[in-house]
């Protein structure tokens, strides 16, 4: 029997949340998301983490890659483990995700190297954001109480997981948005 170590213990509710979010992250992504809940699980300073001053001072840092990582790092966190640190910060969930999206973005046009990994990282923020949501049961919960950013999330995003929760209160949003823009 394997020893009990944080890397398994994560890998496994990593797992178990894509289970319940039914999504399939390739085996890159899923090692990210691991290691990344690894790395700051120790790091409660994240709390009074500012991301958009951060993502200004990134272009100034002497290292900026590790700069705009942490920026996008932390938005996939907070958007997906503490969408209630958007609420206190009067910002939308939408916020963090366009910042992190950006800020791995500028990693993948800025890194040979791992550009590949940061260009599916943003590509895929969303959906590594809802596998986060499962993980923290009560932010999942808080996504089906709150209709209206649930309704934005799915229809800004794409969020498969927000598409789940407003088919089980509303049944098909797409009635809701038709005429309103083309609706993937």
């Amino acid at each position: 029997m394997e020893p009990i170590t944080p890397l398994l213990t994560w890998q496994n509710a990593v797992q178990e949340a894509q289970n319940d979010a039914q999504i399939r992250l390739n085996e890159d992504l899923e090692s990210y998301l691991v290691f990344l809940l690894m790395r700051f699980m120790r790091r409660p300073d994240m709390a009074q983490s500012v991301c958009g001053l951060e993502f200004l001072q990134a272009h100034q840092a002497f290292d900026h890659h590790l700069a705009f990582r942490e920026v996008g790092d932390k938005c996939l966190l907070f958007s997906g483990l503490f969408p209630a640190v958007a609420l206190r910060r009067r910002v939308s969930v939408q916020y963090y995700i366009a910042l992190g999206q950006s800020a791995y973005n500028t990693l993948a046009q800025q890194t040979s190297k791992e550009g590949a990994l940061f260009g599916t990282l943003a590509e895929e923020f969303v959906t590594l954001r809802d596998v986060l949501c499962c993980l923290r049961k009560e932010a999942n919960e808080k996504l089906k109480e709150d209709l209206l950013s649930t309704l934005s999330l799915w229809h800004e995003n794409q969020s498969q997981l927000a598409l789940a929760a407003i088919e089980d209160k509303l049944g098909d949003p797409h009635r809701i948005f038709r005429g309103n823009r083309h609706v993937h």
